[in-house]
C-alpha cells in the first residue's frame, strides 16, 4: 500500500494537472509581489506586515501568539519574530508574555499600528480588486472559496487552544496601552479585509 502511494506521489503531473497547477503558482507569485510593491511604495509596508497587523486588528483583544502568526502565514517562527521586531521599533506593535501563560509570547497592536491599518486597508483592497477580483466572476470566486477555504484550514490545523489562551485580561504583562477598540459591525460588513481571520 505504501509503495503504491509513493509511486502515485512520484508520478509526473499530467497535462490537466499541470495546466491547473503552473498558472496558479505563477499568478499568485505575481499577484502577491504586486500587492507587496504597492504597499511598500504607498506606506513602506510589506504585504506580510499588513497581514500581521490586520490579524491583530480583527482579534477582539488585538493580540495573537507569535507561533499562531507563523502557522497562519506558513512561515518559520523566526520570520515572524523579525517582522514583529521591525514593526515594534516603528511603534506599530508591542510584544509581551501572557500574564496567565508565561510560555506564550504575544504581539499586540498599538494605537499607531491601528492608525496604519486604517490607512493601508483602502490601498490594499483597491489592489486586490484591480489585480484579482475584477478578473474573476462570482461563480469562479465561489469555486475558489470552496477549494482554498478547506485547504487553508488543513494547513493551519494544530493543537487545540489551551484554557490559558482563552483567559481574559490582564492580557499582556507589563503593558497597559493595548488597543481594545472592537471592529465596528458596519466595517465588518463592508470591508472585505475584515470578513475572515486571514487577510488577503
Amino acid at each position: 500500500m505504501e509503495a503504491e502511494a509513493d509511486g502515485r506521489l512520484a508520478r509526473p503531473l499530467s497535462k490537466e494537472e499541470q495546466r491547473a497547477w503552473a498558472p496558479l503558482v505563477q499568478s499568485m507569485l505575481h499577484l502577491l509581489a504586486t500587492l507587496d510593491d504597492e504597499l511598500k511604495r504607498g506606506l513602506d509596508l510589506s504585504h506580510l506586515d499588513y497581514g500581521i497587523l490586520m490579524l491583530l486588528r480583527i482579534d477582539p483583544r488585538h493580540r495573537r501568539r507569535m507561533t499562531e502568526l507563523a502557522t497562519t502565514f506558513g512561515v518559520e517562527p523566526n520570520v515572524i519574530t523579525y517582522r514583529v521586531q521591525r514593526m515594534e521599533a516603528r511603534g506599530w506593535v508591542r510584544r509581551g508574555r501572557c500574564a496567565v501563560d508565561k510560555r506564550g509570547v504575544y504581539a499586540f497592536l498599538t494605537e499607531d499600528g491601528l492608525a496604519l491599518v486604517e490607512r493601508a486597508t483602502p490601498l490594499h483592497v483597491a489592489g486586490v480588486r484591480r489585480h484579482f477580483l475584477d478578473h474573476v466572476s462570482p461563480a469562479q470566486l465561489a469555486v475558489l472559496a470552496e477549494i482554498f477555504g478547506p485547504l487553508h484550514q488543513r494547513q493551519i490545523a494544530g493543537p487545540a487552544m489551551t484554557a490559558a489562551d482563552e483567559e481574559p485580561g490582564p492580557t499582556i504583562e507589563g503593558h497597559r496601552d493595548i488597543v481594545r477598540t472592537p471592529v465596528p459591525a458596519d466595517r465588518t460588513a463592508s470591508d472585505p479585509s475584515v470578513r475572515d481571520n486571514t487577510p488577503g
